[in-house]
C-alpha cells in the first residue's frame, strides 16, 4: 500500500504539499509488508537528503512486545544492499498524535516525527543505486503502522 497524500492528522510535509505514504496494508491482511523502490542515476551527485517519519497505532499500547512493526530504508547496487535506516516500534522514540489515523485499531497513534537522511552517494562508483523502502506488520492486521517520505533533494 503506497500513495501520495498532501497530509495525515496533523502531519503535513516537510516541502511541497504532498508527501508519499507506505502502510501495513492499513488493515488488510496479518504479517502484511509493502515496499516501494526507485532507481536512480548518480550523475555526480555527492548525497541524497530525504525525511522519513514513522507512524504506528502499536506504541504504547504493545511496546516490546511481539508486535513490532518495522520500516526499513535500503540503498542497493551493484548485488550488495545497505540497511540506510531501520525503524522499529519497540525501538524508536514516540511522539503521540492526536486521532484515528488508520481504520481498525484505536483512536492512539505515535510518530517519530520527521527525520533528516542523509545518504552518501560518492560509494555508487557504478553511477546508478536503487533505493527502497520496506514496512512489515507483524503478528496483526487490526494496528496499523505507515512511513511517511518527502523531500528527496540530490546534493553535488
Amino acid at each position: 500500500d503506497c500513495r501520495i497524500i498532501s497530509k495525515l492528522s496533523t502531519i503535513k510535509p516537510v516541502s511541497g504539499n504532498n508527501m508519499c505514504i507506505i502502510g501495513t496494508g492499513l488493515g488488510s491482511t496479518s504479517n502484511s509488508h509493502s515496499s516501494v523502490e526507485r532507481t536512480f542515476t548518480v550523475n555526480g551527485a555527492k548525497q541524497l537528503i530525504l525525511y522519513c517519519n514513522f507512524v504506528s497505532e502499536e506504541p504504547m499500547e504493545f511496546y516490546g512486545s511481539k508486535y513490532d512493526d518495522t520500516a526499513v530504508i535500503n540503498t542497493k547496487s551493484e548485488d550488495k544492499t545497505t540497511e540506510v535506516k531501520k525503524y522499529t516500534v519497540n525501538t524508536s522514540k514516540w511522539k503521540y498524535l492526536d486521532g484515528n489515523l488508520f481504520s481498525g485499531g484505536d483512536d492512539t497513534a505515535y510518530q517519530t516525527g520527521w527525520e533528516k537522511i542523509t545518504i552518501d552517494l560518492t560509494k555508487y562508483s557504478s553511477n546508478i543505486f536503487t533505493l527502497s523502502f520496506e514496512i512489515s506488520d507483524t503478528e496483526d492486521s487490526i494496528y496499523d503502522s505507515a512511513l511517511l517520505i518527502d523531500a528527496l533533494e540530490f546534493k553535488y
